[in-house]
């Protein structure tokens, strides 16, 4: 199961150990990481939003996105880092952009496989796109 947030985060429910049944994985396709909520699946929409409420959802970002002027975000969207983290981008209104959830998540996992070796800091003179 799969559900996604404004900002392209993914919490994703997974089968886990013998002592949850579930395991909640946040991923976050701008910064290239993956991060663990610390409650079974069962205990999430109780326990795991309210002890981490911000961690998964970031309301004060997405308030300040909305002040902006910006709309709601539709189903098929996604609000989307410019220049991704990972590659350097600042964590900053200033570089979002909303963006088709589909090509937002394939574009940010093809470069992060093709970045993932390059040490950190490391910079990338130029890319190419083809659709």
């Amino acid at each position: 199961m799969v559900l996604t947030g404004w900002g392209a985060n993914s919490l994703w429910i997974l089968p886990a150990g013998k002592h949850r049944i579930f395991e909640v994985i946040m991923l976050e396709p701008g910064t290239g990481e993956a991060l663990e909520v610390p409650v079974a699946f069962s205990e999430f929409h109780t326990q795991g939003l309210e002890d981490f409420f911000d961690a998964c959802l970031a309301p004060d970002f997405f308030a300040e996105w909305m002040a902006t002027g910006r709309r709601d975000v539709q189903f098929s969207e996604c609000i989307g880092y410019k220049v991704p983290l990972f590659l350097g981008g600042e964590d900053c209104v200033l570089n979002l952009e909303s963006s088709d959830i589909e090509i937002y998540w394939s574009l940010m996992g093809d470069l992060r496989l093709a970045t993932r070796h390059l040490a950190p800091g490391a910079s990338v003179s130029g890319m190419d796109i083809h659709g």
